[in-house]
């Protein structure tokens, strides 16, 4: 007969669950890649100025709060719809610039589809600064492209017409 319990207390029928110990080479926290996002929102017209900060301010808390870090917020201000959303014409545009997670991105986007404040929202993966624009050639200095280089001769050069 096998005895039901064993000297120490724990029942011999059943397995003895290993409870794993955390080796101290494993991080804390579990280490993600930050990625560099972009998001833009369209609040009400009709909400004060301190309305507006609070909500930038809840909005960045949320980004912090899920391993976000903001880079940079650019207060656009109130302008015109290109249509109409809810019967207004105007909106107050935010746009964020954050590293974050993916989950950073799925929880904002949760905050954003419930809050009643916000008219439209949208998060994208940043392609990084814009490309410089190049320098414009001046009329007279390199000619126009599509026409030889400004004399009237659109034929090839190197050919030679003897009479």
């Amino acid at each position: 007969m096998v005895p039901s319990r064993t000297p120490d207390g724990t029942d011999a029928r059943k397995p003895v669950r290993h409870i794993p110990w955390d080796p101290p080479w494993v991080p804390e926290k579990e280490f993600a890649f930050l990625r560099e996002y972009e998001s833009v929102t369209v609040l009400r017209p009709t909400m004060t100025e301190e309305e507006v900060e609070a909500e930038i301010t809840a909005t960045t808390a949320l980004i912090a709060a899920n391993g976000g870090e903001m880079i940079d917020i650019e207060r656009w201000g109130r302008r015109r719809l290109a249509y109409e959303i809810e019967k207004l014409h105007e909106g107050i545009y935010t746009l964020y610039h954050f590293n974050g997670t993916p989950q950073t991105v799925h929880e904002l986007d949760r905050r954003y589809r419930l809050s009643e404040r916000m008219l439209r929202h949208l998060t994208v993966l940043s392609e990084g600064p814009l490309p410089q624009p190049e320098e414009e050639v001046r009329e007279g200095e390199g000619g126009d492209r599509r026409h030889g280089d400004g004399d009237g001769y659109r034929g090839r050069r190197d050919r030679v017409i003897e009479d």
